[in-house]
């Protein structure tokens, strides 16, 4: 592991990071102004960033992807809507993102999804996205885990047949186990 040496001091939504850091979290509840997300884009060694429980927008998001050397993004339980997620496309090197726990996250949002192409893991346990929308997540050329929980029309027979069509992804049910090309792991 090579270690950075200690640098410039960069204020992101009045906390200060050292600019040799590649992971930024903020507290849950935290609130962020516009613009207070900015900065991150002058953070260049920055990989992963959380903003889980937080007031996460569809605004604070966009500047969220102006840091386009972020790999893993979690937006646990914010206000992100199934268009802000449009934004992330701006992350090209986005291979980890977990949206769990946002219920006004639906099938709409699957679209944007699909933009990135380098996504390997996924989380959508705790949020609206339906049969429809994991149906399509099959177009996911790198995904490799995706983690789901059953309701409503996503039952366990569903699951199984999704993973059935994802041989290369294992598909993990919240409380249930992993499936593998349709099998139990």
């Amino acid at each position: 592991m090579r270690h950075r040496r200690p640098g410039t001091v960069v204020i992101v939504a009045d906390r200060a990071f050292d600019a040799t850091v590649d992971h930024v979290w903020f507290p849950s509840f935290t609130r962020f102004a516009p613009g207070a997300l900015a900065a991150l884009a002058r953070l260049p060694h920055l990989r992963s960033a959380s903003f889980a429980d937080t007031d996460l927008d569809d605004a604070a998001l966009a500047e969220v992807a102006r840091a386009v050397t972020i790999d893993n993004v979690n937006v646990q339980g914010t206000r992100i809507s199934n268009d802000g997620l449009a934004h992330l496309s701006a992350l090209p090197r986005l291979a980890h993102l977990r949206l769990k726990d946002n219920p006004q996250l639906d099938d709409r949002c699957v679209q944007h999804l699909l933009a990135l192409r380098h996504l390997v893991e996924l989380q959508v346990h705790e949020t609206s996205i339906g049969r429809a929308g994991l149906d399509q997540l099959v177009h996911l050329p790198s995904l490799r885990v995706l983690i789901v929980d059953l309701r409503g029309e996503v039952t366990l027979e569903f699951l199984r047949a999704l993973s059935a069509r994802m041989p290369r992804c294992a598909v993990t049910i919240k409380g249930r186990g992993e499936l593998r090309a349709g099998e139990w792991a």
